[in-house]
């Protein structure tokens, strides 16, 4: 049986996370906040555009003292972990 890979983004879920309503940076360009649970396939990029947190390749923005992880997982698994596709 072939299991698929995909990444899910993890913010840091507090005050600090950029585009957290009633947080320190709730107006900023990136939204960090709302990328919370986004499960996309291990090759493709997250809805900001980025392969991953603090992706070299993104943006200022999204990238400095970004605190965001990612979980890498079976598809298969994200049930049992309480994540929606």
């Amino acid at each position: 049986m072939l299991f698929r890979s995909v990444k899910v983004w993890i913010n840091a879920n507090d005050e600090r996370v950029r585009g957290r309503p009633g947080g320190l940076y709730a107006h900023s360009d990136a939204d960090h906040w709302s990328l919370l649970g986004e499960v996309v396939d291990f090759k493709n990029t997250f809805s900001n555009g980025l392969l991953y947190p603090r992706d070299t390749n993104g943006p200022a923005n999204e990238v400095i003292n970004c605190r965001c992880t990612l979980l890498a997982v079976s598809e298969n698994d994200l049930g049992q972990l309480g994540i929606k596709r």
